[in-house]
């Protein structure tokens, strides 16, 4: 729990630098002038929504690039949650948004994701996207993706079989095994550094 807290205090501020505001002006994605609002700890544990741009919901992941061998990093969703206590957040916002999405419910419409050179004093990004999850929700619920493992064994869910051209997302685990997430597809990148 205390590794959680201090990822969501660094992400936290990364949202709050003004190069984060920077790189999502510069993708046109929001309309000028923007507009930041913060969300509720219950908007973000129920619908997985970080903040508002525009009064559009998204959920931001910002990721330590410091020390790291390959700067070479995909935009990521948690997937799940193996260790929580609380039943409810074992299956993180991969299924939280998909829920939501189903049932018509609010959910965030792009994931802002980036890789900062520094967690504990942040002063730029190495890389950085914004995905459009809704894009990516309306192909995975046409059964033209599958997920899988990192190591290629036990296909979760499957593509549909008469689609000839499905994709592969691959979960992977972080190096706790805390968590595993889904890797997202370049295709679904709207704006990228």
């Amino acid at each position: 729990m205390a590794k959680y807290i201090k990822d969501k205090a660094n992400t936290d501020r990364i949202w709050g630098c003004d190069f984060t505001k920077e790189e999502i002006n510069k993708s046109n994605i929001f309309v000028n002038p923007i507009k930041y609002e913060e969300t509720t700890i219950k908007k973000d544990q129920d619908n997985s929504i970080d903040a508002y741009v525009n009064n559009i919901p998204v959920q931001f992941r910002f990721q330590d690039g410091k020390n790291k061998k390959n700067m070479k990093y995909s935009p990521t969703i948690r997937y799940k949650r193996i260790h929580s206590k609380k039943i409810g957040q074992k299956e993180s916002e991969w299924f939280k948004i998909k829920k939501n999405r189903d049932e018509n419910k609010e959910y965030p419409k792009y994931l802002i994701w980036g890789l900062v050179d520094n967690f504990e004093n942040p002063r730029m990004f190495l890389d950085f996207k914004i995905i459009d999850i809704n894009k990516l929700y309306i192909n995975y619920n046409k059964k033209l993706y599958r997920i899988l493992p990192d190591d290629k064994d036990d296909i979760i869910d499957s593509g549909d079989p008469y689609v000839a051209d499905f994709r592969e997302l691959y979960k992977k685990e972080n190096k706790d095994k805390s968590s595993s997430f889904i890797t997202l597809d370049e295709v679904y990148v709207e704006y990228s550094l």
